[in-house]
């Protein structure tokens, strides 16, 4: 009878702990911080984009206790994304911001009116900026030196978010405040026309695209929506939440953030059949379930940003939900560059064995190409920088397979 009661005693605190371990923790960040956006990318820091009156960038690694103000000192942070040579953008009110030194420094690259809130930016895989803001939607080829207004709608109507097809489309979706407007759009052409064949009057808020190109959209008080067909027909998968956030992961698993402010359901889904079915994540611990965004880092930890009456509030799983492909930028660490600052001559060194072509670049601060790609040969090769002004510059050193930006000042 003793040893019966002691198992049972065991199983029943397993049981217990079981279902009393918090699988979300809440991230500390600056108490003045209201956070509006958010970007885990980076594989040694993450970035949240403040609102007024605390606007501009806070930077931390992730032992989240060393928050940094980085400024630029604006009103509102509506969106970052980061590029494959590891140049950020914030989009603001009127204004997109550039930073090519990890954060700690910014400049204007691009401004429209100033009522015109930025509030959507997305970098595809060839570089090229995608920004949505009131009718409008702004694009950028070349790092953010200039840009075109490729489609112009109404004042009504806000793009916000997009998606890029694995043929080469670019995908939009938008909110009207006029019945059977906004919806869907698509380009086939990178932006210079647009198509709008559904989703009116939905409220769309985010869309997602998975390896077989079926694409996902995520709308206010309607639910989620998927096209298997480029957008020409849609069908509602999972209707009455409020599906504000949308994020697909590598191994196509499609997670959903709700955010319902009067009727359930909210908090976070995940479906693993392609939409067909959903199924609530572990919220131990998420005790903030109004949420309005999803993020992944590069370790494979999902992020929830969640609504509050005053700021907002950041959530992270103790552990990794999936696995992330190498990020081609941020895994490869092997070069240093010296001295930094320089005046005449700067040095790059590796700590491999070179046995594959890798060649450097340098840009400006604005991101022009000062120089051409040129093959580094040996493990500590001088590049001659006499002839530049002083100023703060970027080297890219990259291959097929890699690359890796280290911003460098010249004296």
């Amino acid at each position: 009878m003793k040893r019966r009661l002691i198992f049972f005693t065991a199983i029943l605190l397993l049981f217990f702990n079981s279902y009393t371990q918090n699988y979300w923790q809440q991230i500390p960040y600056p108490d003045s911080a209201e956070i509006w956006a958010v970007n885990v990318e980076s594989s040694d820091n993450i970035f949240v984009g403040a609102k007024y009156p605390s606007g501009g960038i806070y930077k931390s690694d992730y032992n989240f206790f060393n928050w940094e103000y980085k400024g630029p000192e604006i009103a509102t942070i509506y969106d970052i994304g980061i590029n494959s040579y590891g140049i950020i953008y914030i989009s603001s009110k009127g204004v997109v911001y550039k930073s090519i030194d990890d954060g700690d420094t910014w400049i204007s690259v691009f401004s429209c009116a100033s009522y015109n809130n930025l509030v959507s930016l997305e970098i595809d895989s060839n570089d090229d900026i995608w920004v949505g803001s009131w009718g409008k939607i702004f694009h950028s080829t070349d790092l953010g030196i200039s840009w075109d207004t490729c489609l112009v709608t109404s004042t009504s109507e806000v793009f916000n978010d997009f998606a890029f097809g694995t043929n080469g489309e670019i995908y939009s979706v938008s909110q009207h405040f006029s019945a059977n407007e906004g919806g869907f759009y698509i380009s086939y052409d990178n932006g210079i026309s647009w198509e709008n064949p559904g989703l009116h009057g939905i409220g769309a808020k985010s869309i997602e695209v998975n390896s077989y190109n079926n694409i996902f959209v995520g709308s206010y008080y309607n639910g989620v929506f998927k096209s298997t067909d480029n957008g020409i027909s849609w069908y509602n998968l999972f209707d009455n939440i409020d599906a504000v956030a949308l994020l697909i992961d590598s191994e196509d698993n499609i997670y959903l953030g709700a955010n319902r402010e009067i009727a359930s359901p909210k908090g976070v889904w995940m479906s693993d059949d392609d939409g067909l079915t959903w199924d609530t994540i572990n919220q131990i611990g998420l005790t903030n379930k109004y949420v309005n965004g999803l993020y992944l880092d590069t370790h494979g930890h999902l992020y929830t940003l969640c609504k509050e009456t005053y700021g907002h509030q950041l959530f992270r799983t103790f552990n990794p939900v999936t696995t992330i492909k190498s990020n081609n930028i941020y895994k490869d660490k092997n070069y240093k560059i010296f001295p930094n600052p320089c005046c005449g001559y700067l040095s790059i060194t590796s700590d491999h064995v070179q046995n594959k072509d890798v060649y450097y670049t340098l840009y400006n601060i604005y991101g022009q190409k000062i120089s051409e790609s040129r093959r580094i040969t040996s493990y500590c090769q001088t590049i001659n920088t006499s002839h530049l002004i002083a100023g703060t510059y970027l080297i890219v050193i990259h291959s097929d397979t890699s690359k890796q930006s280290i911003p460098f000042q010249k004296y």
